[in-house]
């Protein structure tokens, strides 16, 4: 175990030790990614999956119009219903 501020941290803990992106900084990667996707493979189809929740259905919003994808998370537990 280490002490991290105040989180203490399993040594197995594999996870990425800094800052994550949020808000518009989030949204300008995840903006700049589908940019670059569909320019080089027009016709392909993206699928998001293990995104935060809080994001899962802002993303789906924000893209479904606009691109071929899909957010696994949202819409394939509402196909099984």
């Amino acid at each position: 175990l280490k002490k991290k501020g105040d989180h203490i941290i399993l040594s197995t803990d594999l996870g990425l030790q800094q800052h994550r992106l949020d808000g518009d900084e989030y949204i300008a990667v995840i903006d700049e990614f589908m940019e670059a996707v569909f320019t080089r493979w027009p016709n392909v189809i993206v699928q998001f999956e293990d995104f935060q929740s809080k994001w899962a259905f802002k993303l789906l919003q924000r893209y479904r119009n606009a691109h071929r994808m899909f957010n696994d998370d949202v819409q394939v537990i509402e196909n099984l219903v």
